[in-house]
């Protein structure tokens, strides 16, 4: 997992602005997504001690973020 997210970031960075830099991260864009969906529906279901368990808890004037 660790090698696509690498994989995802550097393509994400090496994008240019252009239409064609657009079109070619929609593909490490969508992984990214489904991999951060997929880590947040874990720490739901079994929170941790990490920031993303703590970002799911979090609460401004008593309303979740």
């Amino acid at each position: 997992m660790r090698e696509a997210f690498l994989a995802w970031t550097d393509a994400l960075v090496e994008a240019s602005p252009d239409g064609e830099g657009a079109e070619r991260v929609r593909g490490p864009a969508a992984g990214i997504y489904r991999e951060f969906s997929s880590l947040l529906e874990a720490r739901r279901r079994a929170p941790r001690d990490d920031l993303a368990s703590a970002l799911l808890e979090a609460e401004i004037d008593g309303v979740r973020l």
